[in-house]
Protein backbone atom coordinates (compact mmCIF):
# COMPACT_ATOMS: atom_id res chain seq x y z
CA UNK A 1 0.00 0.00 0.00
CA UNK A 2 1.61 3.62 -1.55
CA UNK A 3 1.66 6.36 1.36
CA UNK A 4 2.22 10.25 0.75
CA UNK A 5 3.66 12.22 3.75
CA UNK A 6 2.86 15.67 3.33
CA UNK A 7 3.68 18.46 6.15
CA UNK A 8 0.12 19.59 7.42
CA UNK A 9 1.41 23.21 5.38
CA UNK A 10 1.95 21.23 2.22
CA UNK A 11 -1.37 19.75 2.45
CA UNK A 12 -2.73 23.21 3.73
CA UNK A 13 -1.88 24.58 0.42
CA UNK A 14 -2.95 21.69 -1.66
CA UNK A 15 -6.60 21.89 -1.00
CA UNK A 16 -6.51 25.43 -1.49
CA UNK A 17 -5.29 25.49 -4.77
CA UNK A 18 -7.66 23.23 -6.43
CA UNK A 19 -10.81 20.64 -6.14
CA UNK A 20 -10.60 18.91 -3.09
CA UNK A 21 -12.31 15.94 -5.16
CA UNK A 22 -9.35 16.34 -8.17
CA UNK A 23 -6.88 16.04 -5.23
CA UNK A 24 -8.16 13.18 -3.45
CA UNK A 25 -8.17 11.54 -7.69
CA UNK A 26 -4.24 12.70 -7.76
CA UNK A 27 -3.40 11.10 -4.13
CA UNK A 28 -5.37 7.63 -5.27
CA UNK A 29 -8.08 8.05 -2.08
CA UNK A 30 -12.07 8.88 -1.84
CA UNK A 31 -12.40 12.90 -1.22
CA UNK A 32 -14.28 11.76 1.78
CA UNK A 33 -11.42 10.39 3.05
CA UNK A 34 -9.31 13.17 2.65
CA UNK A 35 -11.40 15.34 4.23
CA UNK A 36 -10.96 13.42 7.76
CA UNK A 37 -7.40 13.95 6.80
CA UNK A 38 -7.81 17.57 7.03
CA UNK A 39 -10.47 17.66 10.38
CA UNK A 40 -8.03 15.38 12.19
CA UNK A 41 -5.12 17.80 10.97
CA UNK A 42 -7.28 21.14 12.07
CA UNK A 43 -6.60 22.03 8.34
CA UNK A 44 -9.59 24.53 6.97
CA UNK A 45 -11.05 23.55 3.75
CA UNK A 46 -12.80 25.85 0.92
CA UNK A 47 -16.38 26.86 1.34
CA UNK A 48 -18.55 25.14 -0.72
CA UNK A 49 -18.56 26.93 -4.08
CA UNK A 50 -15.40 28.62 -4.46
CA UNK A 51 -14.34 26.95 -7.11
CA UNK A 52 -16.67 28.13 -8.95
CA UNK A 53 -16.37 31.60 -7.99
CA UNK A 54 -13.01 31.58 -8.53
CA UNK A 55 -14.05 30.45 -12.36
CA UNK A 56 -16.20 33.55 -12.66
CA UNK A 57 -13.53 35.66 -11.46
CA UNK A 58 -15.57 36.48 -7.60
CA UNK A 59 -13.21 36.92 -4.83
CA UNK A 60 -12.78 34.65 -2.30
CA UNK A 61 -11.38 34.64 0.96
CA UNK A 62 -8.21 32.10 2.12
CA UNK A 63 -9.10 30.94 6.09
CA UNK A 64 -5.31 30.68 7.93
CA UNK A 65 -3.78 27.64 9.17
CA UNK A 66 -4.38 27.60 12.43
CA UNK A 67 -1.65 26.63 14.93
CA UNK A 68 -1.88 23.08 15.77
CA UNK A 69 -3.31 22.39 19.12
CA UNK A 70 -1.95 20.00 21.89
CA UNK A 71 -4.16 17.15 21.13
CA UNK A 72 -2.54 16.94 17.86
CA UNK A 73 1.29 17.67 18.25
CA UNK A 74 2.61 15.87 14.78
CA UNK A 75 3.04 18.41 12.17
CA UNK A 76 3.22 15.37 9.11
CA UNK A 77 0.30 13.87 7.67
CA UNK A 78 0.38 10.44 6.03
CA UNK A 79 -2.14 9.35 3.20
CA UNK A 80 -2.28 5.71 2.74
CA UNK A 81 -3.13 5.38 -0.98
CA UNK A 82 -5.65 1.95 -1.38
CA UNK A 83 -5.09 -0.91 -4.10
CA UNK A 84 -6.90 0.03 -6.91
CA UNK A 85 -8.62 -3.27 -6.53
CA UNK A 86 -10.24 -1.56 -3.48
CA UNK A 87 -11.90 1.02 -5.43
CA UNK A 88 -14.51 0.33 -8.46
CA UNK A 89 -13.60 1.23 -11.50
CA UNK A 90 -15.74 3.45 -13.97
CA UNK A 91 -17.69 2.04 -16.72
CA UNK A 92 -15.89 2.65 -19.65
CA UNK A 93 -17.75 1.80 -23.23
CA UNK A 94 -15.53 0.67 -26.50
CA UNK A 95 -13.74 3.64 -27.59
CA UNK A 96 -14.03 6.00 -24.38
CA UNK A 97 -10.90 6.95 -22.59
CA UNK A 98 -10.75 9.70 -19.84
CA UNK A 99 -10.15 12.63 -22.68
CA UNK A 100 -13.71 11.48 -24.22
CA UNK A 101 -15.57 13.07 -20.66
CA UNK A 102 -13.19 16.19 -20.64
CA UNK A 103 -15.43 19.30 -21.17
CA UNK A 104 -13.48 21.66 -23.65
CA UNK A 105 -12.92 25.56 -22.71
CA UNK A 106 -14.96 26.86 -26.11
CA UNK A 107 -17.31 25.06 -28.10
CA UNK A 108 -15.83 22.67 -31.10
CA UNK A 109 -17.80 21.20 -33.76
CA UNK A 110 -21.21 21.42 -31.54
CA UNK A 111 -23.93 19.19 -31.85
CA UNK A 112 -26.83 20.21 -33.81
CA UNK A 113 -29.16 19.78 -30.98
CA UNK A 114 -26.57 22.81 -29.15
CA UNK A 115 -26.07 24.97 -31.89
CA UNK A 116 -30.61 24.90 -31.92
CA UNK A 117 -30.37 25.42 -28.28
CA UNK A 118 -27.50 28.54 -28.67
CA UNK A 119 -29.95 30.02 -31.23
CA UNK A 120 -32.57 29.61 -28.75
CA UNK A 121 -31.02 31.15 -26.05
CA UNK A 122 -30.51 33.88 -27.97
CA UNK A 123 -33.58 34.59 -29.47
CA UNK A 124 -35.39 34.06 -26.06
CA UNK A 125 -36.08 37.05 -24.24
CA UNK A 126 -35.13 36.98 -20.32
CA UNK A 127 -37.55 34.70 -18.04
CA UNK A 128 -36.64 37.06 -14.82
CA UNK A 129 -33.44 39.03 -13.76
CA UNK A 130 -31.25 38.15 -16.41
CA UNK A 131 -32.29 34.61 -16.82
CA UNK A 132 -32.47 32.71 -20.17
CA UNK A 133 -33.75 29.88 -21.45
CA UNK A 134 -34.44 27.40 -24.49
CA UNK A 135 -37.29 27.22 -26.54
CA UNK A 136 -39.93 24.10 -26.22
CA UNK A 137 -38.51 21.95 -29.23
CA UNK A 138 -34.80 22.47 -27.59
CA UNK A 139 -32.91 20.92 -24.92
CA UNK A 140 -34.22 22.60 -21.60
CA UNK A 141 -31.36 25.15 -20.60
CA UNK A 142 -32.18 27.86 -18.24
CA UNK A 143 -29.01 30.02 -17.00
CA UNK A 144 -27.86 33.49 -16.77
CA UNK A 145 -26.37 35.31 -19.93
CA UNK A 146 -22.86 35.04 -18.24
CA UNK A 147 -23.38 31.24 -18.34
CA UNK A 148 -24.93 30.51 -21.61
CA UNK A 149 -21.03 29.44 -23.33
CA UNK A 150 -20.41 27.03 -20.24
CA UNK A 151 -24.15 25.37 -20.02
CA UNK A 152 -23.37 24.82 -23.71
CA UNK A 153 -20.32 23.03 -23.67
CA UNK A 154 -21.31 20.89 -20.59
CA UNK A 155 -24.78 20.05 -22.43
CA UNK A 156 -22.47 19.22 -25.30
CA UNK A 157 -20.21 17.10 -24.10
CA UNK A 158 -22.93 15.22 -22.51
CA UNK A 159 -24.93 14.53 -25.53
CA UNK A 160 -21.71 13.61 -27.64
CA UNK A 161 -21.39 10.98 -24.61
CA UNK A 162 -24.91 10.28 -24.67
CA UNK A 163 -24.42 9.64 -28.55
CA UNK A 164 -21.29 7.94 -29.01
CA UNK A 165 -23.01 5.12 -25.86
CA UNK A 166 -25.71 4.54 -28.48
CA UNK A 167 -28.37 6.56 -26.43
CA UNK A 168 -30.54 8.34 -28.22
CA UNK A 169 -31.73 12.09 -27.26
CA UNK A 170 -35.61 13.12 -27.89
CA UNK A 171 -36.89 16.55 -27.52
CA UNK A 172 -41.09 16.87 -26.75
CA UNK A 173 -44.02 19.09 -25.34
CA UNK A 174 -40.83 20.68 -24.35
CA UNK A 175 -39.00 18.38 -22.25
CA UNK A 176 -35.75 16.20 -23.21
CA UNK A 177 -35.35 12.40 -22.78
CA UNK A 178 -32.03 10.53 -23.05
CA UNK A 179 -33.28 7.01 -24.08
CA UNK A 180 -30.86 4.05 -22.91
CA UNK A 181 -32.45 1.26 -24.37
CA UNK A 182 -35.70 0.81 -23.13
CA UNK A 183 -34.90 3.19 -20.20
CA UNK A 184 -35.71 6.73 -20.56
CA UNK A 185 -34.85 9.17 -18.34
CA UNK A 186 -35.46 12.87 -19.16
CA UNK A 187 -33.03 15.32 -18.32
CA UNK A 188 -32.43 19.22 -17.63
CA UNK A 189 -29.73 22.21 -17.26
CA UNK A 190 -30.46 25.44 -14.77
CA UNK A 191 -29.01 27.51 -13.14
CA UNK A 192 -29.34 27.84 -9.23
CA UNK A 193 -31.60 30.61 -8.02
CA UNK A 194 -31.63 32.14 -4.39
CA UNK A 195 -34.69 34.71 -3.42
CA UNK A 196 -34.35 37.73 -2.88
CA UNK A 197 -35.71 39.39 0.30
CA UNK A 198 -38.70 41.28 -0.69
CA UNK A 199 -39.56 45.04 -0.68
CA UNK A 200 -43.03 44.75 0.41
CA UNK A 201 -45.54 41.92 1.52
CA UNK A 202 -47.52 42.37 -1.75
CA UNK A 203 -44.04 42.29 -4.15
CA UNK A 204 -43.16 39.57 -6.28
CA UNK A 205 -40.83 37.38 -5.12
CA UNK A 206 -37.77 38.14 -7.16
CA UNK A 207 -34.29 35.51 -7.44
CA UNK A 208 -30.72 35.85 -8.11
CA UNK A 209 -28.84 33.73 -10.26
CA UNK A 210 -26.02 32.24 -8.19
CA UNK A 211 -23.22 31.15 -10.99
CA UNK A 212 -23.53 27.46 -9.93
CA UNK A 213 -25.00 24.78 -12.02
CA UNK A 214 -26.92 22.07 -12.20
CA UNK A 215 -27.69 19.30 -14.23
CA UNK A 216 -31.06 16.93 -13.23
CA UNK A 217 -31.95 13.69 -14.16
CA UNK A 218 -35.44 12.19 -13.29
CA UNK A 219 -37.54 8.79 -13.16
CA UNK A 220 -35.50 5.93 -12.72
CA UNK A 221 -33.21 6.58 -10.30
CA UNK A 222 -33.43 10.27 -10.49
CA UNK A 223 -30.49 12.76 -8.98
CA UNK A 224 -29.03 16.00 -9.46
CA UNK A 225 -25.48 17.29 -9.58
CA UNK A 226 -24.07 20.72 -9.07
CA UNK A 227 -21.45 22.90 -8.79
CA UNK A 228 -19.84 22.57 -5.61
CA UNK A 229 -16.10 21.25 -4.28
CA UNK A 230 -16.22 19.72 -7.66
CA UNK A 231 -17.34 21.43 -11.04
CA UNK A 232 -20.19 20.27 -13.01
CA UNK A 233 -17.43 20.09 -15.56
CA UNK A 234 -15.38 17.57 -13.44
CA UNK A 235 -18.90 15.47 -12.88
CA UNK A 236 -19.19 13.88 -16.49
CA UNK A 237 -17.99 10.22 -15.80
CA UNK A 238 -20.22 10.13 -12.46
CA UNK A 239 -23.05 11.57 -14.29
CA UNK A 240 -23.15 8.90 -16.83
CA UNK A 241 -22.01 5.84 -15.19
CA UNK A 242 -25.08 7.24 -12.68
CA UNK A 243 -27.25 7.19 -15.76
CA UNK A 244 -26.52 3.36 -16.82
CA UNK A 245 -26.54 2.09 -13.66
CA UNK A 246 -29.97 3.25 -13.02
CA UNK A 247 -30.98 1.79 -16.21
CA UNK A 248 -28.82 -1.62 -15.66
CA UNK A 249 -31.05 -1.68 -12.13
CA UNK A 250 -34.27 -1.29 -14.16
CA UNK A 251 -33.55 -3.46 -16.78
CA UNK A 252 -32.80 -5.57 -14.36
CA UNK A 253 -36.22 -5.36 -12.23
CA UNK A 254 -37.55 -5.31 -15.73
CA UNK A 255 -36.05 -9.37 -16.77
CA UNK A 256 -36.44 -10.74 -13.24
CA UNK A 257 -40.20 -9.39 -13.00
CA UNK A 258 -40.76 -10.99 -17.04
CA UNK A 259 -39.17 -14.24 -15.88
CA UNK A 260 -41.52 -14.45 -12.36
CA UNK A 261 -44.16 -13.95 -14.93
CA UNK A 262 -42.98 -16.58 -16.79
CA UNK A 263 -43.15 -19.03 -13.98
CA UNK A 264 -46.49 -17.78 -12.98
CA UNK A 265 -48.10 -18.44 -16.84
CA UNK A 266 -46.34 -22.05 -16.86
CA UNK A 267 -47.48 -22.61 -13.28
CA UNK A 268 -51.03 -21.11 -14.09
CA UNK A 269 -50.83 -23.45 -17.54
CA UNK A 270 -50.15 -26.76 -15.23
CA UNK A 271 -52.97 -25.66 -13.35
CA UNK A 272 -55.23 -25.17 -16.17
CA UNK A 273 -54.11 -28.54 -17.67
CA UNK A 274 -54.42 -30.27 -14.34
CA UNK A 275 -58.09 -28.90 -14.21
CA UNK A 276 -58.53 -29.80 -17.69
CA UNK A 277 -57.86 -33.36 -17.11
CA UNK A 278 -59.76 -33.55 -13.88
CA UNK A 279 -62.59 -32.47 -15.91
CA UNK A 280 -62.63 -35.05 -18.95
CA UNK A 281 -62.28 -37.62 -16.49
CA UNK A 282 -65.03 -36.71 -14.77
CA UNK A 283 -66.82 -36.33 -17.80
CA UNK A 284 -65.64 -39.96 -18.95
CA UNK A 285 -66.88 -41.32 -15.76
CA UNK A 286 -70.34 -39.99 -16.55
CA UNK A 287 -70.56 -40.83 -19.68
CA UNK A 288 -69.70 -44.64 -18.31
CA UNK A 289 -72.39 -44.39 -15.31
CA UNK A 290 -74.95 -43.25 -18.26
CA UNK A 291 -73.86 -46.38 -20.73
CA UNK A 292 -74.03 -48.76 -17.33
CA UNK A 293 -77.67 -47.41 -16.80
CA UNK A 294 -78.14 -47.58 -20.76
CA UNK A 295 -76.80 -51.27 -20.91
CA UNK A 296 -79.29 -52.02 -17.94
CA UNK A 297 -82.50 -50.79 -19.71
CA UNK A 298 -81.02 -52.57 -22.67
CA UNK A 299 -81.06 -56.06 -20.76
CA UNK A 300 -84.84 -55.48 -19.91
CA UNK A 301 -85.90 -54.09 -23.48
CA UNK A 302 -83.84 -57.66 -24.32
CA UNK A 303 -86.03 -60.00 -22.20
CA UNK A 304 -88.84 -58.05 -23.36
CA UNK A 305 -88.42 -58.67 -27.32
CA UNK A 306 -87.60 -62.16 -26.42
CA UNK A 307 -91.19 -62.99 -24.05
CA UNK A 308 -92.60 -60.87 -27.08
CA UNK A 309 -91.27 -62.89 -29.43
CA UNK A 310 -92.61 -66.50 -27.96
CA UNK A 311 -96.40 -65.00 -27.96
CA UNK A 312 -97.10 -62.89 -30.47
CA UNK A 313 -98.17 -64.19 -33.84
CA UNK A 314 -95.53 -63.71 -36.24
CA UNK A 315 -97.39 -61.72 -38.78
CA UNK A 316 -95.74 -60.18 -41.68
CA UNK A 317 -95.92 -56.51 -39.58
CA UNK A 318 -94.88 -58.14 -36.57
CA UNK A 319 -91.59 -59.35 -38.36
CA UNK A 320 -90.68 -56.14 -39.58
CA UNK A 321 -91.39 -54.25 -36.45
CA UNK A 322 -88.97 -56.74 -35.05
CA UNK A 323 -86.54 -56.20 -37.27
CA UNK A 324 -86.52 -52.38 -36.61
CA UNK A 325 -86.37 -52.92 -32.60
CA UNK A 326 -83.03 -54.97 -32.74
CA UNK A 327 -82.05 -52.39 -35.05
CA UNK A 328 -82.06 -50.05 -32.63
CA UNK A 329 -81.10 -52.52 -30.03
CA UNK A 330 -77.88 -53.15 -31.57
CA UNK A 331 -77.10 -49.00 -32.00
CA UNK A 332 -77.41 -47.99 -28.81
CA UNK A 333 -75.67 -50.92 -26.97
CA UNK A 334 -72.45 -49.81 -25.19
CA UNK A 335 -70.65 -52.55 -26.41
CA UNK A 336 -70.62 -52.42 -29.99
CA UNK A 337 -69.26 -48.49 -29.45
CA UNK A 338 -66.24 -50.03 -27.70
CA UNK A 339 -65.86 -52.68 -30.71
CA UNK A 340 -66.05 -49.66 -33.61
CA UNK A 341 -63.38 -48.28 -31.87
CA UNK A 342 -61.37 -50.67 -31.50
CA UNK A 343 -61.73 -51.11 -34.82
CA UNK A 344 -60.74 -48.13 -35.78
CA UNK A 345 -57.54 -47.92 -33.66
CA UNK A 346 -56.63 -50.77 -35.44
CA UNK A 347 -57.25 -49.24 -39.20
Amino acid sequence: MEKHKLSREELYHLVWEKPISRLAEELGIKSTELRKYCLRSEIPLPEQGQWSKIQFGKEVTKTSLPPVSASEPTEEVVIEKKDISEVEPPIMFPGENELSFKVPYRLINPDPLIIAAENGLKRTPRVSRDMYRTERDQLPIRVSKSNIGRALRIMDTLVKCWKRRGYEITIHEGEAFVHLRKVRQRISLREINKKLPKKGVYDFQEFEPTGQLAFRMDWSGGREWKDGRLLLEDQILVILNHMELSARELERGWAERAERQKIEEGLENQRKLVIKKQQAKEAAFKTLIADALRWKELKVLDEYLAELTLKQEHSSAFLEWLAWAKQKRIAEDPFVKFSDFNNDEEV
